[in-house]
């Protein structure tokens, strides 16, 4: 899950890294054409980062001299370091190939996505968990059992407790605003641990889940849903830039061009067919570039997803970015 500058995730441990096979969109994306184009935008963009993020790394990682060679190995050290490097960009570049390999949307003719004959059709296999939905709403329902009422979620046939993530971005959709401003919930991630809790075993069949928070995406539906844009590179690219950042608030440049594709990018390897990678070390740290700057954990989501960021600016934009966040013409 994350959050603007803090994020939270409900996950159920961690397993070994495999291929998240397939993903689709929900009827709360794919109804409004605008949002249902963002979305799958921000994938093909994502696939794009983490296609090509692989190959340079490959290409750092082996020494081979390549275009802009020492500027892209300058600004991946940043999140990789000097020491780790080689075993980082290792883990890093096997995290992309997985992205890249992604089919999807899943979809038929009738443009109905997760409601279509092609998707219902994945859930009898025993790996459907290693796929997921996008959804751009809560997709919560309400049973009385018993004289009580539980809140459910719909897509994974599951129980939610009273504190649940979701219940609370539920909250605040239904009251139009943030319950904290300053902790922004942008999207929450639903996996299942299947390997470590063998008696989950039933939860095989049921696809994991990616919501946006719907606030996130009105709020930004007049900004192109915060996606990567020209106009938003030479926002963070004046020369006063950095200053301005900084006397507003905790974002550096860098951040703003962490939008909707990066948060996409972040929320992929929470999922099982990623590694199930938890937000950390701690929620106060794990998120933004000063921080993954700092402390480089690779099996931080945040970090691999600015990874992508930074090298796709560095290869296909002509853009650097310094520890400081400024981002640089090359």
């Amino acid at each position: 899950m994350r959050l603007l500058q803090a994020i939270l995730i409900v996950v159920q441990g961690v397993a070994s890294v495999q291929c998240a096979h397939k993903w689709t969109l929900a009827k709360s994306c794919y109804e409004d054409k605008d949002l249902r184009k963002a979305m799958i935008t921000a994938m093909e963009t994502v696939k794009e980062r983490s296609a090509n993020g692989a190959k340079q790394l490959k290409r750092l990682k082996s020494g081979n001299p390549i275009t802009l060679f020492g500027k892209l190995k300058a600004v991946t050290k940043l999140l990789l370091g000097s020491d780790t490097y080689k075993q980082n960009a290792e883990s890093a570049l096997k995290r992309f190939e997985l992205v890249a390999q992604l089919d999807g949307p899943i979809n038929d003719n009738e443009e109905t996505f997760a409601d279509s004959p092609a998707w219902k059709a994945l859930q009898s296999n025993n790996d459907h968990f290693m796929d997921f939905v996008i959804h751009c709403g809560t997709d919560i329902i309400s049973r009385n059992i018993q004289g009580s009422l539980y809140y459910w979620d719909k897509q994974r046939d599951q129980q939610l407790g009273d504190n649940h993530e979701l219940i609370k971005m539920e909250r605040e959709v239904k009251a139009g605003k943030w319950d904290d401003p300053r902790h922004q919930i942008l999207a929450v991630t639903l996996v299942d641990n299947v390997y470590d809790r063998p008696q989950r075993g039933g939860r095989r069949n049921f696809a994991e889940k990616i919501t946006f928070h719907p606030l996130y995406l009105k709020d930004q539906k007049d900004r192109q849903y915060d996606l990567f844009t020209e106009e938003k590179l030479q926002v963070v690219t004046r020369p006063d830039a950095l200053q301005t950042f900084r006397e507003k608030g905790k974002l550096l440049p860098i951040d703003l061009l962490h939008g909707l594709d990066g948060t996409l990018h972040h929320e992929l390897f929470h999922l099982s067919g990623f590694g199930n990678l938890v937000d950390g070390p701690d929620q106060e740290s794990a998120y933004g570039w000063a921080n993954n700057t700092l402390i480089r954990n690779i099996d931080n989501p945040d970090l691999l997803s600015y990874l992508g960021l930074v090298i796709d600016l560095v290869e296909n934009k002509k853009h650097t970015v310094e520890e400081s966040g400024k981002v640089v013409k090359i």
